[in-house]
């Protein structure tokens, strides 16, 4: 966690702006990296207090929801979708900066923030039996998505390459590898195809991001089977692949009082709790602001939800 972030945690009173008192000043640092922080961070801004696009969003996949129960009625399927917290986006720019610093290389040139495309992300998870069950299916019903977008005006992102690929035990029950990948060939360039190129620790998925070409607004949508969910929460935790791809994860909970943050839709219960004769001190932190905790898309559109922008 950046050190001169934390204190506007503290001094603000909502997400918009502990962002804005904190990049606005650094755009116009001398520091290249600190630049890009700041216009990273601003655009985050922009993107998720974007209503017009989230409303796009939710009209395109509730069509699409219609769509791939008509045409794959044998296939029973689940989607969920968040939008980025604040502390997320910190964490990989930190990360992303520290690279680009350890890498030596003239990043006054190239912005290594370019690379986070998941302020919008949404997951479709098929409902599997048996690992090898639905693999066909998922591809095609991820050339169907790709199409759909592509036909309402969307365009694909170049992916990046893949990372943290590797052998992994094939006695493992719980994993199936393909032998071919089903993709349509001219998709193959955007997609991180995990499914036919699994991570070391078994992770499975496709990933693809999508961009509105006016806006330049971007999405991700990741697809995978629940028996990839499944192992993507244990073996391959989500935290284990991304220090592969950003570096060792930074302990952000140390650096922060949780009480002295004031925003509303944010609150900190802390008790002792007395177990053996020692004394801990227990926080807990229910958080509805997108600050520390990922924002629930599909509850917003339901109405569940409200965004404090």
């Amino acid at each position: 966690m950046y050190r001169d972030f934390i204190p506007y945690l503290y001094s603000e009173h909502s997400v918009p702006e502990i962002i804005k008192s904190y990049a606005t000043p650094l755009l116009i640092s001398q520091n290249p990296l600190e630049r890009h922080r700041a216009t990273c961070l601003l655009n985050y801004l922009s993107t998720i207090s974007d209503r017009e696009f989230l409303l796009q969003l939710q009209e395109l996949f509730n069509k699409l929801n219609i769509e791939i129960r008509r045409r794959y009625p044998q296939v029973p399927f689940s989607f969920s979708g968040r939008i980025k917290s604040l502390f997320s986006v910190i964490y990989k720019l930190e990360k992303l900066e520290n690279a680009a610093i350890e890498s030596g290389k003239s990043w006054e040139i190239k912005n290594p923030f370019a690379r986070i495309h998941d302020f919008f992300a949404f997951r479709l998870i098929l409902e599997d039996v048996t690992p090898a069950e639905l693999i066909v299916e998922l591809y095609k019903i991820a050339n169907f998505l790709i199409d759909y977008f592509v036909e309402s005006g969307f365009e694909l992102f170049q992916c990046d390459p893949l990372i943290g690929t590797g052998t992994i035990s094939q006695n493992d029950p719980r994993i199936y590898v393909p032998k071919e990948s089903f993709l349509n060939p001219k998709y193959v360039p955007y997609v991180k195809d995990y499914v036919v190129n699994p991570k070391k620790e078994g992770y499975q998925s496709l990933h693809i991001v999508f961009r509105e070409p006016f806006s330049q607004r971007l999405f991700e949508v990741q697809i995978r089977t629940r028996s990839m969910e499944l192992i993507a929460d244990t073996v391959a935790a989500h935290s284990q692949y991304k220090e592969q791809e950003y570096g060792k994860p930074l302990n952000i909970e140390s650096e922060i009082e949780f009480s002295k943050i004031h925003i509303r839709g944010f609150r900190v219960i802390q008790y002792i709790k007395e177990e053996n004769g020692v004394k801990t001190l227990i926080t807990k932190i229910h958080d509805q602001t997108g600050l520390k905790n990922p924002i629930d898309i599909m509850k917003l559109w339901l109405g569940q939800h409200s965004l404090q922008y």
